[in-house]
């Protein structure tokens, strides 16, 4: 009996120690912007760019996505950078977001692909983060907009499904700079990564290209043909000819050939200058 009792706490260290490991998450933050747009124009992500609502709307839910700011409401405003035209997302505290001031993004199903723009003037990886309702952290990102346009980025996939990301400047940074957010997109990561090739896609690809190049540089080339242009005759020569010269009409021929791609032309032009067209091989 004391044997037993003296091994049951290693046995719950054990059951502890594997359940602790169950629970963690693996977030994949390296997916490109680009991506993300891909999978939502194909359809295989949902999007919401703001820009079908009035600017100066104040927005709570819309299609089972609710929005809202820890200093006053998310509202829709065309008055700041948008990654989009016309319309981005703030609060009512400023118009955008404060340096202080907390955006919540919540979904009434849960998802395992987010991203979302951030305009702002922060220029550094980890000036913003979202913090996710399964704990985990996720730093932005800065990315290139387009045009003149930088800011910053989230876009991630989770292993475990979660409901909401709070997204805040972070106290790290260099500055706590206000921002706006537009184009969030967001689903399940595996239609995510439908878009995404796989290595074996690659793979063909490069072998396929390694084949037609192998294939272009072994198979024969057609022998090349040289244009001959001779006189039919001295007579016609000096009767058809008029002021051009031999060389005058073999430049006209070639020219002909160059430019209409017609033999029918350049026979015209052989017999214009008394001249016979022929063709050889080089």
């Amino acid at each position: 009996m004391k044997v037993f009792m003296s091994a049951l706490p290693n046995c719950v260290f054990l059951i502890l120690t594997v359940v602790s490991a169950t629970q963690a998450v693996t977030i994949d933050s390296s997916v490109e912007r680009d991506v993300f747009h891909s999978a939502s124009a194909a359809g295989n992500l949902f999007s919401q760019n703001f820009d079908a609502i009035a600017s100066g709307t104040t927005v709570n839910t819309i299609n089972g996505v609710t929005y809202s700011a820890s200093q006053g409401n998310a509202v829709v405003t065309s008055d700041f950078l948008a990654t989009t035209p016309p319309n981005g997302l703030g609060s009512t505290s400023f118009g955008y977001f404060g340096s202080t001031e907390s955006a919540v993004i919540s979904f009434a199903a849960v998802i395992t692909a987010f991203a979302i723009d951030i305009n702002t003037f922060a220029p550094n990886s980890g000036d913003y983060v979202a913090t996710l309702n399964i704990g985990s952290t996720i730093n932005s990102r800065p990315v290139y907009f387009g045009g003149s346009s930088f800011g910053e980025f989230f876009g991630f996939t989770s292993d475990t499904p979660f409901t909401s990301a709070t997204i805040r400047a972070s106290a790290g940074g260099d500055a706590l700079l206000p921002y706006t957010l537009d184009t969030l997109i967001f689903g399940e990561a595996s239609n995510l990564r439908a878009a995404i090739p796989e290595p074996s896609t690659w793979i063909l690809l490069a072998i396929g290209l390694g084949l037609l190049f192998a294939w272009r540089t072994t198979v024969p080339r057609l022998p090349a043909f040289k244009i001959h242009a001779r006189h039919r005759s001295p007579h016609a020569f000096r009767e058809e000819r008029g002021n051009r010269t031999p060389g005058h009409c073999t430049r006209a021929i070639r020219n002909s050939l160059r430019t209409t791609g017609s033999r029918a032309d350049a026979q015209l032009f052989a017999f214009k200058c008394g001249l016979e067209l022929r063709r050889s091989r080089i």
